[in-house]
């Protein structure tokens, strides 16, 4: 919501994605009471980042509603997802691991179909965790073959997953820039 104000009180158009239409009216409304000088929010729910198909049917019904500011290299995606689990082994509907598949892939598959100028995603400092230094307590963060669809499932605890899904986050930041586009990683400790 505090992403959604900002860029709204620098006059940009914000559509906000949620997974519920309840909520992501609500969040709009919260967004458009704030009284800013922006155009209003717009909710599109829908945003379901467990399914790689249904974030990119998503995108594809954003694309059309942004296409102006893309053109006009003026398009930036905030992505934001974040979760817990006590469960363990959890995996999105393509097969991969719960946390990576939603909080990073989804995100790449979101930002493949808008193709913005800017991509900015929340991180998080605990992608330190997957540093060498903690190798021999929680196992390689990014074995071979992780992110292969239907592979196996590595970890299965927060305090793997988590972090990794983080440090992916920042290695696609790293990926748009390198290609020449403009990514960010914002980390709150």
């Amino acid at each position: 919501l505090a992403s959604a104000q900002a860029l709204r009180g620098i006059g940009a158009t914000v559509v906000m994605g949620c997974r519920s239409h309840k909520r992501c009216e609500a969040a709009a409304a919260a967004v458009n009471a704030a009284g800013l000088a922006g155009p209003p929010a717009v909710a599109v729910s829908g945003l379901e980042l467990t399914s790689l198909k249904m974030s990119r049917r998503w995108a594809r019904r954003v694309r059309g509603m942004t296409s102006g500011a893309a053109r006009r290299g003026r398009l930036i995606l905030v992505c934001n997802a974040g979760m817990a689990s006590q469960e363990t082994n959890l995996k999105t509907a393509d097969g991969l691991q719960l946390m990576s598949g939603s909080m990073y892939l989804a995100h790449v598959a979101i930002h493949e179909v808008l193709r913005p100028e800017r991509v900015v995603h929340s991180g998080s400092d605990t992608y330190h965790l997957c540093s060498w230094w903690m190798t021999p307590l929680l196992g390689s963060c990014l074995p071979d073959g992780f992110l292969r669809a239907g592979g196996a499932v590595h970890s299965g605890s927060d305090i793997v997953d988590y972090p990794r899904s983080k440090l992916l986050l920042m290695l696609h930041a790293h990926s748009v820039a390198r290609r020449g586009g403009r990514a960010y990683t914002v980390s709150y400790p």
